[in-house]
């Protein structure tokens, strides 16, 4: 039986679940161009294909939506410090404008990244997960 949250997952692996179907869709709705559109749109599908799997409790999907999701919390990261980097010599409202948008961008890939391999959450698919 196909489904697309587990109720009886702990609170730790449903939020990685919920927060990958999010995180999922958001990815493949701002797909750019280039190299990092490509990846994008891989760690969209990727997200969304584990957050399933995972609902169904396969090892695979797990796996999967964690290293999408740490992906994506190292982009977040990564973008976070190109923007400290580039707009450090420019007016303190625009950098701040600019600080809370990035940090507000990363709390999703980072808090299903924690979610994700959180040691309950491990600890569940160790013992449940085909």
């Amino acid at each position: 039986m196909n489904q697309f949250t587990n109720p009886s997952h702990p609170r730790t692996l449903s939020a990685a679940v919920i927060f990958g179907y999010f995180q999922g869709v958001f990815s493949l709705l701002r797909i750019g161009g280039g190299w990092l559109g490509m990846l994008t749109l891989a760690a969209g599908f990727g997200l969304l294909g584990g957050a399933f799997l995972t609902a169904n409790n396969r090892k695979a999907g797990h796996t999967l939506l964690s290293v999408c999701a740490g992906l994506g919390a190292f982009l977040s990261a990564w973008v976070l410090l190109l923007a400290i980097g580039r707009f450090g010599d420019g007016s303190a409202l625009s950098w701040l404008n600019l600080m809370l948008r990035v940090c507000i961008e990363a709390v999703f890939p980072v808090t299903l990244f924690v979610a994700a391999v959180h040691p309950q959450s491990r600890n569940w698919v160790k013992s449940f997960f085909e």
